[in-house]
This record gives C-alpha cells, structure tokens and sequence, in this order.
C-alpha cells in the first residue's frame, strides 16, 4: 500500500512539473458564411414584399454596402440594409417601378465575423409576371494603353440622347471587374443607350469629360446586339482658355492653356520679349527683356483667331520665384531648367536647357575632364532663342568625366550669372546596351507613331514613320518593354484624344502582342504585322 502512495505522489509531481502547451487553434477557416433560405425566395416574381431576409448558417457583419452592394436599375432611395445575428434584412423602398426586373449584388458586402471571408451573392426578383433575362456584356478599356480596370461603370439608359450621362443615371449599370470586362444582367427588350464612365465621384453622371474618362455612346437593340467593347477617353476642352500665368523664374513667365492647341500664335505687341511654344503646344514660355514697362498684354490665337486674352504684370519681376534646376547637382538659382548627362554614347550629346536665353557662354570658365585628364570638347547652342546647349565629345567606354561650370560660364539676358556647378559622370559601355528591331508591315501610306513603352507605359524612343518598313532601335537598357503604333490622323506628332458630341473616336492605338525584352548586347528583331 505504502509503494502505490509514493508512485501516486510522485505521478503529482512529475505532473504539475510538465510543460504547459496552448492547444493548437487548427486551420485557418476560409469558408464564407452560406445562405440557408431567402424569403422571399430567390427570382420571384410579382415581387409586393418590402422586406428580404436572407439567413445564413452563421453570424454575419455587414461591410461598406454603400460601395459593395450593386442594384439594377438603379433605386432612389436605396434600400435599408441591416444585419440581425445571422440574419441579412433588406428595407425596399416604395419606389419599385412595375414589370421591372431588379438584381441585387452584394459583392463582398457580407462577411463572417471572425475571418472576414465573404459571401458574394445576387438576389433577383420581379415586380411583374415574367423574369427579364436579356443581358450584354463586353469590356470598357482606356482608348490609348487598351488596358482595362476595375471599377469603371458601364450605364445603360432607356432612349438615345447623347446628353443622357450628363443629365440623368442610368436605367441598368455594372461594374468592370479587374481586366475591363462587364455584364449587365437581367434587361428588359428595347431600345437603349450604352457608355462607359470612369465616376470619380460615384454619381452615376459624368461631370466634366477632363476629368471623368467617357466613351463614345453606343446603341443598342435587344436582343439583336449582346456583345460591346467601349473605348473611354478624357476629352480636350472645346474652348481655349489660358489656365494659370506665372512666373517661374526671374524674367520668365509661363502661361498654361486649357489644351494643346494645332496651329498656335500669340501676339505680344512689343519688340521686347521672346517667346516658344512647349513641345505639346499647351504652354506659351515668355521672357521680359524690357526694362521700363510694368505689364505685357498676350493675345493667344488658333489658326489666327484669337482665343483668349492674358494680362502680365512685369513690374516686380525682380522679385519672381527662382527655380533650382530639376536633377543632381548644386543650385544654379534658376539657370538651368533641366539636363541629361547620364548613359552617354559616343555620338550623343550632353544637353543641358535653360531657364532663360543667354547672351553670353565664357568657355574659359567651362571646366572638362576625362580621367583626371582636361580634354578639348565642343558646346553648340541648339535652338534659336539660346537656351538649349549641347556639349559634344568623344566619349569613352567606362571613362569618367568632370565638369564643372564655374560663376560668370553664363550670362542670361537679365543680367544675371550662373554659381558653380559641378556634374561627375562616366561614358556607357556600349556592350550593356541592347537594341530592337522592328519591321514592320501591314500599314496604309499614312502617319504614325512607333514607340517603344515600359511596363507603366512610359514612353522610351518613339520613331515618326510613314507606312512599312524596318525600324531599329538603338542603345536601349535592358528592359522589359512594349512597343505602339498610333495613328497620327492629323500628322501633329502626338496622339490625340476624341471627341464626345462630335461621336469622334481617339486616334486608333496598336500593341505588339507579347513583350520585347532589350539585353545587353543583344539585337533583337521582331516581326509586326498590322491586320
């Protein structure tokens, strides 16, 4: 008897001395909450119940239904939605028209309590005898990179004005999901109106074509035609109008315009200032040289009518904003607008452009090196008014380069001197570049538009072209890349956009199908027929 008391003892101790393990939680649950019953049921008609009850196997929580939870047609007001246990509780609005068919989705509006895992659902009824089941479906994708996205909304409207997505919301909407693609369920025959909107503000309207993405309105018969793809564009302003006018630099103004203009021209009524057009002909660059007067009246016309009217006052020019110049180096208070001295290959140039025209380069107080070595080198001016500058030189493979522009190098038309500056960069081997070449076939003798794209659509070279050919590409980083054509309807070197009211399409865009990957000391050639 005493022994089994010693080994009981001891079993309590050995017991209490064990280390203590929290129980393992199992796997994770990633099952949704499931539907148990719907009253009324699912795809009822002559639908006269203002509540819906779905009940589900377990606790539910409602999430975001404002955004997730899609009705069509559209109801105003929406519907109460609340949750009770596990129960969904759907409020109708006495709004509900008649001999209409309406869909609920709830997206990912419900979800169970402790994991989040959500119960995607549509709940159909009708309000008449019959169940409407026509529907269309398609994609809706950005008019220039052809990439669809979520989230943009396809209306579809009773009637053919083309004012309807400014003026009212739609009979029947959907939402594209991740790749642009959208179906709209459950439509009643008839004649309707079909467009895509990027809804900024989730009104159901488009509210301004500059902002709100549209796409050209299309009709549609049901059940004739099913099937669409809608191309959506931010439009141009129809009206030119000057934006913003400021001064960006001492002496410098730069006047912003509501769009790029075809053929633009400004009057400025005095032989003292100088002016260029950007690259996009959106902003008009103007420079005072004119010591006396305090203002300066600029005319902007299109194909030689005037457009708009803009009023500069000059008087405090001294005191305009200066810049630091955009990329690495010292400050040049406002001398130098931007530069590129990096990746150069013996035939390019480095460039350096210019917050205002100079009037005078000392090359004797340009500083250049090659490998600690100084080397004899070229500086051309580039444009007519002086502010853009090439340095030309032999550069070497790996060979590192200084230079160093010290105070008084420049002398803008105000007066005023550049500080120092200080640039150290090094030549590109050659052989870590690649190239592309493309050839080209199937084109009509007309203008395009060859570019070669990163992933983001970012453009790396572009080629104007005129109809097939081969075209290379050279020194290019490695890099995965894509390759565009636009067609140049208006031959202005740059794709446009459409036009709504006018049923315009945007300049037609074309991809390569597949990537092209540029390698270091690689041609690459590829075979592009447009068909």
């Amino acid at each position: 008897m005493m022994n089994r008391i010693y080994l009981y003892i001891f079993l309590l101790i050995v017991s209490s001395c064990a280390n203590r393990v929290s129980p393992s939680g199992g796997e994770k649950d990633i099952i949704p909450p499931m539907l148990q019953s719907a009253t009324p049921a699912n795809f009822s008609i002559n639908m006269k119940e203002k509540r819906i009850i779905l009940d589900f196997d377990e606790w539910i929580t409602l999430k975001d239904p404002a955004n997730q939870i899609l009705i069509s047609p559209l109801l105003d007001p929406s519907p109460e939605f609340t949750t009770k246990k596990k129960s969904l509780i759907i409020n109708l609005p006495d709004t509900l028209k008649e001999n209409t068919t309406y869909t609920i989705n709830l997206g990912g509006a419900i979800t169970d309590v402790h994991e989040g895992n959500e119960f995607p659902y549509q709940y159909v009824f009708s309000t008449g005898n019959v169940l409407d089941s026509l529907f269309i479906s398609g994609a809706a994708i950005d008019a220039l990179t052809q990439v669809g996205k979520k989230g943009v909304k396809v209306n579809l409207y009773s009637g053919e004005d083309d004012s309807l997505p400014f003026k009212r919301k739609p009979d029947y909407f959907a939402l594209t999901d991740d790749n642009g693609k959208f179906k709209i369920s459950n439509i009643s025959p008839g004649n309707y109106s079909l467009v895509a909107i990027d809804d900024k503000n989730t009104n159901y309207l488009n509210d301004n074509m500059q902002e709100e993405a549209i796409s050209i309105l299309k009709k549609v018969t049901l059940p004739d035609t099913t099937e669409f793809h809608l191309k959506y564009f931010t439009q141009y302003p129809k009206e030119v109008f000057i934006k913003s006018n400021n001064a960006v630099a001492t002496g410098r103004w730069d006047i912003i315009l509501s769009r790029s203009l075809i053929n633009p021209s400004a009057d400025l009524n005095n032989q003292l200032y100088k002016s260029e057009w950007g690259i996009n002909k959106d902003t008009l660059s103007i420079w005072s040289i004119d010591t006396i007067s305090d203002s300066l009246t600029v005319i902007i016309s299109e194909n030689g009518i005037p457009a708009d009217t803009s009023l500069i006052k000059i008087k405090n020019k001294k005191n305009a904003s200066k810049q630091t110049e955009s990329g690495r180096g010292q400050s040049l208070n406002g001398f130098v607008e931007k530069y590129n001295v990096a990746n150069l290959i013996d035939g390019m140039p480095a460039t350096f452009q210019l917050f205002n025209p100079v009037t005078t380069i000392d090359t004797a107080k340009i500083i250049f090196i090659e490998d600690t070595i100084a080397k004899r080198y070229s500086i051309v001016i580039a444009d007519s008014l002086k502010r853009r500058l090439n340095i030309n030189y032999k550069w070497k493979e790996e060979s590192t380069y200084f230079l160093q522009f010290l105070p008084g190098a420049f002398q803008d038309f105000t007066g005023r001197k550049n500080d120092t500056l200080v640039y150290n960069f090094s030549g590109k081997k050659v052989s870590e570049t690649g190239s592309i070449k493309l050839s080209v076939s199937g084109l009509k003798e007309e203008s395009y538009i060859l570019q070669l794209l990163t992933g983001e659509f970012q453009v790396v070279r572009e080629l104007k072209i005129n109809g097939n050919g081969v075209y290379e590409f050279l020194h290019l980083d490695p890099q995965q890349m894509k390759a565009r054509l636009i067609r140049d309807e208006n031959k202005n070197g740059k794709w446009d956009s459409g036009n709504y009211f006018n049923k315009k399409e945007p300049e037609e865009t074309y991809y390569y199908i597949g990537e092209l990957q540029s390698r270091a000391n690689w041609e690459v050639e590829a075979a592009w027929e447009l068909k």
